[in-house]
């Protein structure tokens, strides 16, 4: 072989696994035109690799000449559906290959090795035969894998699966085909790690099939498809297979997701066509297309699928309509992206990432486009309604993750999904930090902000209101919020303090919030008395009734909301003179966490409802460019 076999080996099969070696041996036996293929596995325990022989023994025609000159000939292959390199997984695995075989009254011997050169020793024999004898010795990896590449029932299932369109043709034309799989050992079997030590597979496993002929756009409709389907239900578990036939052997498409099948179903699609041939990678266990291709092969496919799903299978057209209202209700701002066709048989994610393609591409059309048509100024409203509707969706989330956590016991965490710790926020990189400050769980108003400062020295608070050299206070409000576009003009501003407070504080702690937050109005409007207009505070704690009994004593009134909030404005004196000092009024919300989180639940819920009515006219597809 006129080829440096060890680097071609590693070329062509960079990460194999052993069960190619079956596969590329049957391969062979039947393109010799075998009809009986024996494999017999010999070793001592899993742990002892190097006690792994393999012997693959068939009926075929022999390695004559013509066919021995071939296997010298790297690439060389009879057909075009033939690759002509897959005996080099053998030295993956095994340093040494025997070949013994017969061709009428000759027996032809050679040694498969990396260093093999084409010699060869022939020797006539008495009786005509026919048939090739393969034996794998000196197993050359550290260890087998797993044990199923040694167990009879685990590779019986699988060479059904990467054979099936031989065994169809073959029960096809009426002929026989068995393969005998025994494995055989010299030490205690529980170390062998296997389900059986005897298997066969044969054309009389294989069911009859319906046949449809369809086509796909970009391949030659001279040569259509046939998608060959056998869908039967029972009371076993469900049971889904979607594969090519490339070159008599299966590629695994993987379209087709089986939890979207109705329980006892056995479904199986075959795709068939001269434009398949050759279209295998050198495992044979990929597809070999371009993008545009399998994208046209996949989407077409897919298609055809769905419309003989819901017409062999009445249950899946109601499985498939619930399935469409549950995406549509979790990603509203993809109505219109989601291709019915599709979400009844690929798993949720990949209907989404599909969706989100068009969608992003519909994005950059109209980025780039430097003149806005009517079409697509109607389209660029749409992108912005689908973009705030993204956003509201992550709102959603963090809502939930806020109404199921335990109050009691995860002050910080409830913290951080607000607004992170030790963090502050400007507005002009809001739209960096969007995700990252969620203030409008306390009110939608509050992502107008010139600053929000998260458990910061209220010194800190000082130098954003322009207050130099303040020192009166060191505590760490939870949140402060400076509403206000320029804190140095002639406006004045607005502050919000907020306090978060643990579950379970007893009576005077309670009352002492209140009073501390009074304090800290106080020291704020005596630094900075003409340019805050008003303070709101706001206290989030338990309200349990003694609580209440205690504001409502204090004339708190209480306010709307779906959980407990009360309200009181206070009125805080600024300046030495207590009698006729200037007043200046400062709000105070008490709240409890039921009223926080479901009062921003239910302002969220609205604005999604109303972004959802908006979604449901069909999107036009538009081509997205394979890379």
């Amino acid at each position: 072989m006129l080829v440096n076999i060890g680097n071609a080996v590693k070329k062509f099969f960079p990460n194999p696994s052993l069960e190619l070696v079956y596969f590329e041996a049957i391969a062979n036996a039947i393109d010799a035109g075998a009809t009986q293929i024996d494999i017999n596995i010999d070793i001592r325990e899993l742990s002892l690799p190097d006690t792994l022989k393999i012997e693959i023994k068939d009926n075929g025609c022999g390695f004559n000449d013509d066919r021995f000159k071939k296997f010298n000939q790297l690439l060389s292959a009879d057909e075009n559906n033939r690759k002509g390199i897959g005996r080099l997984v053998y030295l993956r695995y095994f340093q040494e290959i025997e070949f013994t075989s017969y061709f009428g009254k000759m027996q032809r011997q050679f040694l498969f090795t990396s260093a093999f050169d084409g010699q060869k020793n022939d020797d006539i024999i008495e009786n005509e035969r026919n048939g090739t004898i393969i034996r794998f010795s000196n197993y050359s990896m550290s260890k087998i894998g797993k044990g199923n590449y040694i167990d009879p029932k685990y590779l019986a299932n699988e060479i059904r699966l990467h054979f099936y369109p031989t065994f169809l043709q073959s029960k096809k034309d009426d002929k026989e085909l068995i393969i005998r799989i025994r494995l055989s050992h010299g030490g205690e079997s529980s170390l062998l790690d296997v389900e059986s030590f005897f298997e066969t597979v044969s054309t009389s496993d294989f069911p009859t099939f319906t046949e449809k002929e369809i086509q796909i756009p970009g391949f030659n409709s001279l040569f259509p498809f046939t998608l060959k389907y056998h869908i039967k239900t029972q009371q076993n578990d469900k049971f889904l297979l979607t594969f090519a036939a490339i070159d008599d052997r299966t590629v695994n498409l993987d379209l087709v997701s089986l939890s979207n099948i109705p329980a006892g179903c056995h479904i199986i699609f075959i795709l068939e066509g001269m434009a398949l041939q050759g279209k295998s990678n050198s495992s044979r266990l990929e597809l070999d297309m371009t993008p545009a291709e399998s994208k046209a092969l996949k989407k077409s496919l897919l298609q055809e699928i769905h419309e003989i799903l819901e017409k062999e299978i009445p249950e899946i057209t109601k499985i498939n309509n619930e399935k469409v209202a549950d995406i549509e209700n979790k990603y509203p701002h993809l109505n219109g992206y989601f291709d019915v066709s599709e979400v009844g048989l690929l798993n949720t994610s990949c209907v989404l990432e599909n969706a989100q393609k068009k969608f992003f591409q519909d994005q950059k059309d109209i980025l780039e486009a430097t003149d806005l048509s009517d079409e697509q100024f109607e389209r660029s409203m749409a992108q912005s309604s689908r973009i705030l509707a993204e956003y509201i969706l992550y709102r959603t989330k963090i809502i939930e993750k806020l109404r199921i956590v335990d109050k009691a016991k995860n002050e910080a965490y409830i913290h951080n999904l607000i607004v992170p710790q030790r963090k502050e926020f400007k507005a002009e990189n809001i739209r960096n930090d969007i995700y990252l400050n969620n203030a409008w769980i306390l009110d939608d108003k509050f992502m107008n902000y010139q600053t929000i400062l998260s458990e910061q020295e209220i010194g800190k608070l000082y130098q954003h209101l322009d207050i130099e050299g303040s020192n009166a206070d060191d505590s760490r409000p939870d949140i402060a919020i400076i509403l206000s576009n320029d804190v140095k003009s002639d406006r004045k501003i607005d502050v919000v303090i907020v306090e978060l407070k643990k579950v379970g504080l007893k009576l005077a702690k309670k009352e002492e919030v209140i009073s501390q937050l009074k304090q800290r109005a106080r020291l704020l409007l005596e630094h900075y008395p003409d340019k805050i207009q008003r303070i709101w505070f706001y206290a989030v704690i338990d309200l349990d009734k003694e609580f209440i009994r205690s504001m409502k004593e204090d004339s708190y009134a209480e306010l709307y909301s779906t959980g407990k909030m009360y309200y009181k404005e206070h009125s805080v004196i600024v300046g030495d003179n207590l009698d006729d000092g200037p007043k200046i009024p400062m709000g105070i919300f008490v709240m409890d966490y039921d009223a926080l989180i479901d009062d921003a639940k239910m302002r969220n819920t609205c604005f999604l409802n109303l972004l959802k009515s908006g979604f449901k006219t069909p999107i036009v597809e538009t081509e997205i460019q394979e890379h």
